[in-house]
């Protein structure tokens, strides 16, 4: 598919999700500001709102792996930008979330790095991407595929700042195991000894790492140890 036109159909869907998002919050306002329940205007934002639902019903569904086909996975992933919900109240009581959908999904984009076994190109991109980025794309993993552990582990050696070391690495034990990554445990358990015995001189910080990483190590050693007896 013409990146344009993709371009294009991501757009109106992003948009279209936006104002059915604003359109209850507008009618709320404008109910509470004394407008008439059966106003012209509040009876128009339900007939547009209408429309917009039965447009977002036509448009196509989110873009799969085959649709990233055409493109370079690589280049795809290093541009990828992560969103974050934004909650606003609809005037109501009620919180909404709104989201923005990505053009192409992660996954879909890391199972094209997987078919054309690219991994090494991959995980050099890593090396030029900020430490932000490199949490957020681990955050956002399925670490339902080994090829999710091995990115991690890639990220702990790329990323150099303690702090982000240790937000990577406090889930690790519920990263994806199994027979043929699982000899990697030990390494990581060597590379959480590292991060304790840096003296940190908050009190404070240093309790809170201390107790994220001895955590962290008991479940690794012991769900090791359950594996390997």
């Amino acid at each position: 598919m013409n990146n344009k036109i993709v371009n294009q159909q991501h757009t109106f869907r992003v948009q279209t999700k936006a104002l059915l998002d604003l359109l209850p919050t507008l009618k709320a306002e404008l109910y509470f500001a004394g407008c008439d329940e059966k106003s012209r205007l509040l009876q128009r934002i339900d007939q547009v709102y209408g429309e917009l639902t039965q447009f977002q019903a036509l448009q196509p569904e989110k873009l799969g792996s085959d649709s990233c086909n055409g493109d370079d996975p690589i280049h795809l992933l290093q541009q990828y930008e992560f969103s974050e919900p934004v909650y606003h109240s609809d005037g109501l009581g009620h919180v909404q979330v709104q989201e923005s959908d990505p053009l192409y999904p992660l996954e879909a984009l890391l199972q094209q790095v997987e078919e054309r076994k690219e991994w090494d190109i991959c995980f050099l991109m890593f090396e030029s991407q900020s430490s932000e980025w490199l949490l957020d794309f681990s955050e956002h993993l399925e670490n339902t595929a080994s090829y999710h552990t091995d990115c991690n582990i890639v990220i702990s050696q790329v990323l150099t700042d303690r702090s982000d070391l240790i937000t990577l690495l406090q889930n690790a034990d519920r990263w994806y195991w199994d027979n043929t990554n699982r000899h990697l445990i030990p390494a990581l358990t060597k590379s959480v000894d590292t991060l304790l015995s840096y003296h940190e001189p908050d009190v404070l910080q240093r309790e809170i790492d201390t107790s994220i990483l001895t955590g962290l190590k008991s479940r690794l050693d012991r769900f090791y140890m359950k594996e390997n007896p």
